[in-house]
């Protein structure tokens, strides 16, 4: 029992460290990590921009700002 509360404080700890991190970060930087990351993760299944805008429904122009960190999709402050 004491080490799955010492398990949960150090993942508390570690969440709450996580959630600051992020709450500072300029949403400059949000975009840009989301943007590298929407990247890799389509090399690695094979997905183009067409696929996420055929298997999401999501508008091409959305798909692609998104994808070359452009400033229109919604959380743009």
């Amino acid at each position: 029992m004491r080490n799955f509360l010492r398990f949960l404080l150090l993942f508390f700890r570690f969440w709450v460290y996580n959630c600051l991190e992020v709450i500072m970060m300029p949403v400059d930087e949000i975009k840009r990590l989301f943007s590298i990351n929407l990247k890799r993760i389509m090399l690695e299944n094979g997905k183009t921009q067409s696929d996420i805008v055929k298997d999401l429904n999501y508008r091409w122009g959305t798909v692609s700002d998104v994808y070359n960190l452009g400033g229109n999709y919604a959380w743009n402050m």
